[in-house]
């Protein structure tokens, strides 16, 4: 279970930050991710392939393809060349292919290799171990149907591109909607016209996609320069209600952050001081102290740093 959820975050829930948006105001423009965003990896590999581990004991790990999922067909058993990802770990762990589990593999032709027919089956994974995606024993279609789902998207222009992924971030496949939120989020393509899907994500069973989506918020609200709509006042709410009741810390400090972002600060300084005294963990009493003392303002607490 660890090893292929903490595969999954590497490739699909990247580090958001801000982005320009197409046609709107924000700072910079799209953004190069690493680890790359799942849409980015697809349309990198030569070959993204489903497969199934012969033998992973030997100089190659020897996988049986189950699928070509997109791109190129390379093949029904191929070598994958990995060892020297076990060269220098620095904390990471070790990668194994253990025989008879399921990855889905993002593959690219190792360059330093001749491309002869005795190599015609040799790849290596694109991206080092970002390469991999293991799959559970259980429920492993969820992420086959979404990378499938992905590689057409991942081929589009820009415009029928962001289209496309507006479209997943309510799909009932919880891949794509992570998928479609980190890779919109890097082409910096969400405006106020998103604030709606977005309040919805805020509530998602995933504690990861609602401080993602936190987050998005709070871009938007900084970027709508002052705004005060009526979906803006709802993002407000959703941030204000995360802060004080998420089950978890990290949600509920980044709804600080996003309810500080709002831009008449008389609205939300009780709140943030209320935070700042009662909420149980020090990450966010901490995180609402920080706002209020740049601010100037008084907490009636000292803010020790988590």
């Amino acid at each position: 279970m660890k090893r292929y959820l903490s595969t999954l975050v590497l490739l699909t829930l990247s580090l958001l930050i801000p982005f320009s948006q197409l046609g709107m105001a924000q700072p910079t423009g799209p953004q190069e991710h690493v680890p790359l965003t799942l849409v980015q990896i697809i349309g990198r590999s030569d070959s993204t392939v489903h497969v199934r581990v012969s033998d992973g004991s030997g100089k190659f790990a020897i996988v049986e393809v189950l699928e070509t999922l997109i791109g190129s067909d390379p093949g029904q058993r191929l070598r994958i060349d990995f060892r020297d990802l076990n060269l220098s770990l620095k904390g990471q762990e070790a990668v194994v292919f253990e025989k008879g589990e399921e990855d889905i593999l993002f593959l690219h032709r190792p360059e330093w290799r001749k491309p002869t027919a005795k190599n015609a089956d040799v790849f290596e994974l694109l991206h080092g171990r970002r390469g991999r995606m293991l799959l559970p024993p259980e429920g492993s279609d969820l992420y086959v149907v979404a990378v499938r789902r992905l590689g057409p998207i991942a081929k589009q222009d820009p415009i029928e591109q962001v289209e496309s992924l507006r479209g997943l971030l309510q799909s009932d496949n919880r891949i794509l909607r992570e998928a479609g939120l980190a890779e919109i989020s890097r082409l910096g393509a969400l405006s106020t016209s998103d604030l709606p899907v977005l309040i919805h994500l805020a509530s998602d069973p995933s504690a990861g996609m609602r401080e993602r989506s936190l987050e998005q918020i709070r871009l938007v609200m900084k970027s709508a320069g002052g705004g005060e709509d009526e979906e803006l006042r709802r993002a407000l709410e959703a941030a204000r209600e995360k802060a004080r009741n998420d089950p978890d810390e990290h949600v509920r400090a980044q709804a600080v952050r996003t309810t500080s972002s709002w831009s008449h600060r008389e609205d939300v300084i009780p709140d943030l001081k209320a935070i700042a005294s009662i909420d149980p963990s020090q990450l966010v009493r901490y995180e609402a102290q920080r706002v209020l003392f740049l601010w100037g303002v008084a907490t009636g607490s000292s803010a020790g740093a988590p």
